[in-house]
């Protein structure tokens, strides 16, 4: 099985975070959510690490590509087990 780069409204909710999740679930009950994708982290990546690998960034990239000049963005952090019904860890990801 391949990992996908980069996620969008028609991944499966449980391989994006809560935010993802949430947006995918707004655009498939009919809301006008705005375009948008998730880049779930590699495997392995750590709290400390710097280095975003370059097929990241290249996928970002693609992604991006076709944006009007001047467009604007939102970047959200999000994490799979970052909400439960238990605990909400918010931010601590």
């Amino acid at each position: 099985m391949t990992t996908r780069l980069i996620l969008g409204p028609d991944s499966d909710p449980e391989t994006l975070g809560g935010k993802a999740a949430s947006l995918a679930r707004l655009g498939r009950e009919g809301f006008d959510v705005p375009s948008w994708f998730a880049v779930p982290a590699p495997a392995g990546l750590s709290a400390g690490a710097v280095e975003v690998p370059e097929e990241i960034l290249a996928a970002v990239e693609r992604e991006l590509a076709g944006a009007p000049d001047g467009a604007l963005y939102a970047v959200r952090s999000s994490a799979v087990d970052e909400d439960g019904t238990g605990d909400s860890f918010a931010g601590q990801f």
